[in-house]
């Protein structure tokens, strides 16, 4: 009873101003004492309340007693007891609140911040152990620690476990900078771990692959550098980049295209993964994909020439890897991008490029198509060629620790691949209708009742509307409930906020089964009418439910339209309109009407022959000012903007932005855009433009014009929207390489329409720029 209830008080009390200015002062003997209140109490407890007390004391005494004690508490292995206290399912009386996802959250978050925190009371004078090097070694120690210590538990005693706590510790000092001093310290001892036993291999499996999607980078990154036997990331991973969409990413896209890796150790491990799986489709999906990217002539003009050698050599290890049967199927294909590939090699003006060109081409030439003619080329050998051949040996490639370049450029393409345009609305909804060639005898009679020979009554109330949307067998029912939908919304019932998502989940759903006129109007003008009264709600809804499985493509587009007009009408200095529309049986008379004229009507008109003949020099101001209207989208912008980029590379059945869907990918792009410019002005456009810059950036090789154009737009959006002295403060180079973008789309797009939204663009950054200019210089 004493640790559920006093102990938090009675510790914090001791780390007041007035009790732990003694601490100082005490002999060792009485310091063993005062620190056992905290080392033999609850470890999650005594941490909170140490950190905690070091953020509220200022005096320095105060804070060397607390850091002392805080040494104390790392260095006597408490931190294992706390993974092994949420990582072990014991039978002691654990209450589920003390493991709960806020408590677990909160612990990890102040391990983490240790460090921090006590750099930032301390400075420079912070202890040895609270530095990054010290304190990685630190944990690492810990966790290999509680590693053991479960093994021990769980084999003895046979109880659960489970490793999400130190696996999400790992991923956020991963997303801290730590990263790698980690993975350095921790990888020698996993790799011997894991040969022990296969308990050992699924302990050590499981630390790695149970970080979470949004730290998981970092930690794969350092990984992918740090192995030097390709097996084993096998043995970490598994089969479970099948079931990871962030792995795949991240191994087969973002490490692969996206970023340049000095060490040919990378592309050997990533590929050698991959080879290993059961099922190789993987492996020839990548294949294909390095294939589209070297042959892409956009592609190899904006990439630098360490990372297409780069790409170069994944490719044809990647080759290496496939088998017979794989090769044949994909001959064709492949021969085919590999030809274009090399005439655009060879069209280069750079020496090297060309080279590069011709020893791809003879040596895939040579692994596809074995039994035909071998390509030659008259070149000089370089180091480039001999690690390009040496890497199309496939598993039996040898490689050295030699980089691939001792002076690599580090690419900027580190944003997520997402990519999507703004057009007008394409597709609507449509009715098929079936005509039977049937006998009039044939049809059942129907009675026509008398009440419905009359005008459906239009429902007054919005639980009456909803019954109304959702019957089925009622046609006349269902179009009174749509058509009188908005107008009802905007009467602002008092049962609205209860059931405003439901509303605009049935309306999403809604079919035009009965050839409603207007039908696609109403719904979206129903849908806007929630949305505006309620858009966070309807935002955090629609947002998350448009990378859900269960919608066509239809629906998303109707989801983007939905955000889209509601941006726009939030940002817009007018009211919201909330008429109470209740109808009212005997009208009530004119106001003006009950009240007595007291001016007699000969008054009237000599006020007027006055006022006629009244000659004034000045008058003030003829027209009435303005009203000011807050920005209502100010607030709410946030949940319109990020959560549509947070899961656009993941593929599901029903949608693939980065494939065969890139119209949808389009008008995500458009969408972003509108709301960046609906919340210009605010305070959140400066964190938006950032965000939209990095989001659309790694897309602007896209084959698509239309993704182009709406790139384009996208960008166009920012400068618009936020001062240009803001956006040169954030990302200076980054508005340097847009410019240099949009001036090679006006003047080598093929597309029309592309270079025409580029001039715009470039139009726009200069009068921006000549403006800032002249506001400065005046």
């Amino acid at each position: 009873e004493f640790l559920d209830r006093h102990y938090v008080p009675f510790i914090e009390s001791l780390l007041r101003s007035t009790t732990v200015g003694f601490y100082s002062t005490l002999d060792q003997k009485k310091k063993a004492i005062f620190e056992a209140f905290f080392l033999d109490g609850i470890p999650s407890q005594s941490l909170a309340v140490l950190l905690s007390s070091l953020e509220r004391l200022s005096k320095s005494d105060d804070l060397l007693s607390v850091t002392a004690i805080l040494e104390r508490f790392i260095t006597s292995s408490k931190l294992v007891d706390i993974f092994t206290y949420f990582c072990i399912d014991g039978n002691a009386a654990v209450t589920q609140q003390r493991k709960s996802e806020l408590h677990r959250k909160q612990i990890i978050t102040l391990i983490v911040s240790i460090p921090e925190r006590v750099a930032n009371k301390q400075g420079r004078n912070a202890k040895l152990l609270f530095l990054p090097n010290e304190f990685s070694s630190r944990i690492v120690a810990d966790v290999l620690d509680a590693l053991t210590k479960i093994h021990n538990t769980v084999v003895s005693t046979s109880c659960h476990f489970s490793l999400r706590f130190m696996s999400e510790l790992l991923g956020r000092l991963s997303m801290a900078g730590l990263g790698v001093k980690l993975i350095s310290k921790i990888l020698p001892t996993l790799e011997k771990l894991m040969s022990t036993s296969p308990f050992w291999h699924k302990l050590c499996s499981d630390l790695i692959t149970g970080v979470p999607d949004h730290t998981m980078e970092p930690v794969v990154e350092s990984l992918v550098k740090q192995v030097r036997q390709q097996e084993t990331l096998t043995k970490f991973f598994g089969e479970s980049i099948e079931s990871r969409p962030r792995l795949k990413y991240l191994l087969t896209t973002k490490f692969l295209l996206l970023r340049y890796h000095a060490d040919s150790n990378v592309l050997a491990n990533i590929i050698g993964y991959l080879a290993s799986l059961e099922s190789h489709q993987t492996l020839v999906d990548t294949t294909k994909v390095l294939f589209d990217n070297w042959s892409n002539k956009s592609a190899l003009k904006h990439t630098p020439y360490n990372h297409h050698l780069f790409i170069s050599c994944g490719l044809v290890h990647a080759v290496g890897y496939l088998t017979q049967e794989e090769k044949a199927a994909l001959r064709q294909s492949l021969l085919g991008s590999l030809l274009n590939g090399v005439q655009i090699h060879l069209e280069n003006p750079v020496a090297r490029v060309r080279e590069l060109g011709m020893v791809v081409a003879e040596v895939l030439t040579s692994a596809l198509d074995t039994e035909g003619d071998k390509l030659s080329f008259d070149y000089k050998e370089s180091s480039d060629s001999k690690l390009i051949k040496e890497f199309a040996k496939g598993k039996d490639a040898i490689f050295n620790k030699a980089n691939l370049k001792n002076t690599p450029e580090e690419i900027a393409n580190d944003s997520e691949a997402d990519i999507f345009e703004m057009t007008e609305r394409t597709s609507k909804l449509g009715v098929s209708h079936e005509h039977h060639d049937a006998d009039d005898d044939d049809l059942e009679p129907y009675e026509i009742e008398e009440e419905f020979t009359e005008e459906q009554k239009a429902p007054r109330h919005l639980r009456d509307c909803i019954d109304g949307l959702l019957e089925s067998d009622k046609p006349e029912k269902t179009e009174a409930a749509l058509q009188a939908l908005d107008k009802l919304v905007c009467s602002n019932p008092d049962d609205l906020p209860d059931v405003c998502v439901e509303l605009v989940k049935i309306l999403l759903h809604l079919q035009d089964k009965f050839s409603t006129e207007n039908f696609i109007l109403l719904r979206h003008n129903a849908m806007v009418a929630v949305a505006v009264r309620f858009p966070k709600e309807i935002a955090g809804y629609l947002t998350e439910e448009f990378f859900a499985a269960n919608y066509n493509i239809s629906q998303r587009l109707d989801m983007l339209s939905v955000l889209t007009a509601t941006a726009q009408f939030l940002s817009e200095p007018q009211e919201i309109q909330n008429e109470k529309n209740i109808p009212k049986r005997f009208p009530l008379p004119n106001l003006q009407d009950l009240v007595l004229d007291k001016t007699p009507h000969w008054q009237k008109i000599v006020q007027e022959r006055i006022e006629s003949k009244t000659k004034r020099f000045a008058k003030g101001p003829s027209n009435a000012p303005l009203k000011q209207v807050m920005n209502k989208f100010s607030n709410v912008a946030g949940h319109f903007f990020y959560p549509l980029m947070k899961n656009f590379d993941h593929k599901l059945k029903t949608l693939d932005l980065l494939g065969e869907d890139s119209f949808v990918l389009g008008r995500l792009v458009h969408t972003l855009g509108i709301v960046m410019y609906s919340a210009r002005g605010t305070l959140g456009a400066r964190n938006m433009a950032a965000t939209l810059i990095e989001f659309t950036w790694a897309l602007r090789y896209h084959p698509e014009a239309y993704i182009r154009r709406m790139l384009v737009f996208s960008q166009i959006m920012v400068l618009v929207s936020v001062p240009i002295t803001v956006l040169f403060e954030d990302c200076t180079s980054e508005l340097l390489e847009i410019q240099e973008w949009l001036k090679d789309l006006v003047q080598r797009d093929s597309d029309t329409e592309v270079r025409e939204i580029a001039l715009q663009g470039l139009s726009v950054m200069e009068r921006i720029f000549k403006d800032e200019c002249a506001g400065t210089s005046g």
